[in-house]
């Protein structure tokens, strides 16, 4: 196996390429910028400098992975429809490099709650809107029109836990936020990285959207 994991500069994907490379996966981390100030990657990943959006670049980084990871996360206040751009963009250069697999670190705002998007329910929070907002735009456009390879969906939880411990235990559960104890799912973000290669390396048709969590 070997992988790609775009925005591997982030918090999500720090982690899910220190877990990749725990495992001896080659990993490749796309990164925009690299500079003194940016967060440290864990050494044993080949660096790759790209914007996530040049088709081009990620079709020359990408050549010869079996699967990719989309762990970008946009800044600031996008427009409702940035992240299908980007994913278009970037299917279209996987595509280019026969990766037939990708991986979406996905967003709780797009999962349903009480019978709308849980970006629009009370308890979401403000300061994450555009990005819900986003997401549920992104993940409408992955069921309904994604068809260049097969993707994953997974969900962190609305309590997605950066300093928290690597437990090792977390289950999937349907990508749903209707009852409110749902609404209270947490995880960390090592648990997610290990949930997330598991579903590469162990569950390789494990496909669509799923809400992962920790016990």
């Amino acid at each position: 196996m070997r992988i790609i994991v775009f925005g591997a500069a982030g918090r999500s994907g720090r982690m899910i390429v220190q877990e990749a490379v725990d495992r001896g996966i080659e990993t490749i981390a796309a990164v925009r910028d690299i500079g003194r100030d940016r967060p440290v990657i864990d050494p044993r990943a080949h660096i790759e400098k790209l914007d996530a959006s040049d088709t081009a670049a990620v079709a020359r980084a990408a050549t010869g992975c079996t699967h990719a990871i989309n762990a970008t996360r946009s800044p600031g206040s996008i427009e409702p429809d940035h992240l299908v751009g980007l994913h278009r963009g970037l299917t279209l250069g996987l595509h280019k490099a026969a990766v037939e697999h990708l991986t979406i670190v996905g967003g709780a705002g797009s999962l349903p709650c009480q019978g709308e998007p849980f970006y629009a329910h009370p308890a979401f929070p403000s300061q994450a809107l555009p990005r819900g907002v986003a997401h549920f735009h992104l993940l409408q456009h992955l069921k309904r029109e994604e068809q260049l390879l097969r993707w994953l969906y997974l969900v962190p939880p609305p309590s997605f836990s950066a300093d928290g411990p690597r437990t090792a235990r977390y289950r999937l559960v349907p990508p749903t936020l209707e009852s409110a104890a749902a609404r209270h799912y947490a995880i960390s973000y090592k648990d997610y990285a290990l949930a997330l290669i598991d579903a590469l390396s162990t569950d390789p048709r494990l496909s669509g959207p799923h809400l992962v969590t920790g016990w």
